[in-house]
């Protein structure tokens, strides 16, 4: 990641503690109650999830400010709970799991601030995985739709068609592989299928252009397999990895 991604997400973290800050003052001055959903969830959810993304990035490639990135994605967390824990948002007032998933986050972000403490990172990655999988699981049970829920989905896929490429494929595992290939490729269909547009026309060129490297490599990982040309699924499959990767960090 970037420098310019980490102060990015760094600075709008900052706005929204002073919002939060802000918005608690002001009920103190009117001697009222301070109303915790004063800053919307989507801000401060959309917060954390920059600082997980970041976190989750860091610690598989075992980068050393993977410490301060999960920092960041706990402070955002407890500002969301602050918020939220008690009172859940509108789309998910009716949600009977809306607490203990909350607390299954929780727990899986404290866990890993200790692996991460503890210079095991690799640990710390695989705990903080199943994070966005819990919050594919509320927003479906609840008929919230979004954007970087197909992505999971579709890396849900990816991972394991990419370990196997890699692990080596060949005459005796390629009809397994081609299975995997073709729920990939149908992964891929539904994240386009889905419709996001940026609001901007910068942000939306960059997610075509990103969008159009995930679709490319797919393809050809797709017409390798087909043509059994073994030696280039590997690094195909990467590929497809490193184009995803780049998409999720962006827009998930």
């Amino acid at each position: 990641m970037g420098v310019s991604k980490r102060w990015t997400c760094a600075w709008a973290l900052a706005a929204l503690a002073l919002a939060w800050c802000a918005a608690g003052a002001a009920g103190e001055e009117r001697e009222e109650r301070f109303n915790p959903n004063a800053v919307k969830f989507s801000d401060l959810f959309g917060a954390f999830n920059e600082s997980y993304k970041q976190a989750l990035y860091a610690t598989s490639l075992g980068e050393r400010q993977a410490a301060s990135e999960l920092t960041g994605a706990r402070v955002s967390w407890q500002m969301v709970l602050g918020s939220y824990y008690e009172t859940p948002p509108e789309e998910y007032r009716k949600d009977e799991g809306w607490r203990r998933d909350l607390a299954t986050i929780t727990g899986y972000l404290q866990i890993a601030d200790m692996q991460v403490e503890a210079g095991r990172l690799a640990e710390a990655h695989e705990t903080l995985e199943p994070i966005r999988r819990v919050w594919v699981e509320i927003n479906g049970r609840n008929g919230v739709r979004r954007f970087g829920d197909e992505l999971v989905k579709f890396h849900e896929v990816m991972e394991p068609t990419v370990v196997m490429a890699l692990a080596g494929v060949g005459e005796e595992n390629i009809g397994e592989f081609e299975e995997r290939v073709g729920e990939l490729s149908e992964g891929w269909r539904g994240v386009e299928e889905f419709g996001f547009a940026p609001s901007s026309a910068e942000r939306r060129a960059r997610y075509e252009g990103m969008a159009v490297n995930v679709r490319t490599a797919v393809g050809n990982l797709a017409r390798a397999t087909e043509e059994r040309d073994y030696a280039k699924l590997g690094p195909l499959a990467k590929a497809v990895k490193g184009a995803f990767a780049e998409l999720y960090l962006a827009f998930g």
